[in-house]
């Protein structure tokens, strides 16, 4: 399942922003609101297209939401790395080593990216990830 729809499951993280949201709206967690059914969640990952435009964008989109909405009560060092840790952790082979180069190319500096941008939007595009991108970081700034 994951190897044939895991770049949509990134679209549907983009356009909800968070993976719990992707999750209350595919009715996966327990205070899901909206409902999708099978056949409906089959044809709106076919309707996302064949392939993503930039997989990169998505993958740092996915993990800065999810550091973010991790560390939001606690941002201490210690939650950071835990977070840092955890996040690619879920996703299947080829894509879970992409993400854990990207935890160990920016993960230094992503909270103050966050902080400093604010939004995965922001930050993806600060880092030029994403096609709108007009400032550039570097890992080591």
């Amino acid at each position: 399942f994951f190897v044939t729809y895991g770049p949509y499951i990134f679209k549907l993280i983009e356009t909800y922003g968070t993976p719990e949201a992707v999750c209350d709206a595919l009715k996966l967690c327990h205070n899901g609101t909206q409902e999708i059914s099978p056949v409906g969640l089959i044809q709106k990952l076919e309707t996302l297209g064949s392939s993503i435009k930039n997989p990169q964008c998505s993958l740092c989109k996915y993990v800065i939401s999810y550091i973010d909405n991790v560390i939001q009560n606690n941002k201490s060092e210690a939650a950071i790395e835990a977070a840092l840790e955890k996040v690619c952790t879920i996703l299947p082979g080829p894509i879970k080593d992409k993400c854990d180069q990207f935890v160990i190319t920016y993960g230094p500096v992503l909270l103050q990216l966050i902080e400093k941008y604010g939004t995965p939007e922001a930050v993806c595009d600060a880092l030029k990830l994403c096609h709108n991108g007009t400032q550039e970081i570097s890992p080591g700034k």
